[in-house]
């Protein structure tokens, strides 16, 4: 039987995929990429936290370690020694701090010779892996001056002559170290900027005034800030912070004086910020009624409030 009448396929048949299915599984694998790309940005931010959390249980087995050996906390000195410069042969650090002329008296005089080689380093357990700052000496774990300085005066954990003792509002109620987003660069990013009051309030009955200033303040008013500059400097700004202000608000000068000023936690954990208490258990803040958090920055205040 000839098979010449056979039926041939149809020339116009088609054997591919039209535009629209192109685009609709472009569309699709588009999308499945965005997704992916967000869970591992994700699994990066928490491991980068995690990494931060430890840093910060490191310090707080430092400053007991401390506190065992000498019977006080680290403080910082009229020098304005920071506590993290005290803390460096419990952070394993003794050649750094074998390396320091404690003999200098000028602090200004240390960093231009004598120790600018041991000050201008950079130790990773200073700094958090979600903001690693450009130039060496930035620290992201600022030590608790207190709830509030006008209101308080140094009552936080870092003090002269405080022991683990004094801490009468109990260790676990007390920070001792938190984390803030450094002050570098801040011309270009808000969140690093410091900001200054238009008005000087520096009474005991000013503070919540000030904090509502503070907490309000726009860009005009903004000045570029150094917070977190200098790990060796014992001073609001560079080492030390408050309780002024709850976590991730803004840092203010109070009228342009810093040692009156907010000194404020932060991070770039979202919206979380994560802090060392002076027993050594690490908590992650969110949101916190602020006189709560106040109460948490003071040793001593005898405040009564439930653990957050």
């Amino acid at each position: 039987m000839s098979t010449r009448n056979a039926a041939r396929p149809n020339s116009s048949g088609r054997s591919g995929f039209s535009l629209i299915e192109v685009l609709v599984v472009i569309a699709i694998i588009g999308i499945l990429v965005a997704l992916l790309l967000a869970a591992v940005q994700a699994a990066r931010e928490a491991a980068r936290s995690m990494a931060c959390r430890n840093n910060l249980r490191q310090l707080g087995i430092a400053i007991s370690n401390y506190e065992s050996r000498w019977s006080v906390l680290p403080p910082p000195t009229v020098s304005e020694l920071s506590p993290h410069l005290r803390l460096l042969d419990d952070l394993e650090q003794r050649p750094l701090y074998n390396s320091i002329n404690f003999n200098v008296l000028s602090i200004m005089r240390s960093i231009n010779f004598e120790n600018k080689t041991a000050f201008s380093t950079s130790l990773d357990g200073f700094i958090c892996p979600s903001d690693v700052p450009p130039t060496q000496g930035w620290c992201s774990y600022p030590a608790n001056a207190g709830g509030g300085v006008q209101k308080f005066d140094y009552n936080g954990l870092f003090a002269p002559r405080v022991s683990i003792a004094s801490v009468r509002d109990g260790t676990s109620a007390t920070v001792a170290f938190t984390e803030w987003t450094l002050g570098y660069d801040a011309k270009n990013q808000k969140v690093r900027r410091s900001w200054m009051t238009p008005n000087m309030l520096p009474g005991p009955n000013q503070l919540d005034q000030f904090a509502a200033e503070c907490n309000s303040i726009d860009d005009p008013a903004s000045f570029v800030g150094g917070r977190g500059n200098l790990w060796f400097l014992g001073s609001l700004e560079n080492t030390l912070y408050n309780h002024v202000l709850p976590p991730n608000r803004p840092s203010c000068s109070n009228g342009g004086s810093v040692d009156f000023g907010a000194w404020t936690a932060g991070s770039f954990h979202g919206s979380s910020v994560n802090s060392v208490f002076a027993d050594g258990h690490v908590k992650t803040f969110t949101t916190i009624d602020p006189q709560v958090w106040r109460a948490l920055g003071s040793r001593s205040g005898g405040e009564v409030v439930s653990q957050p």
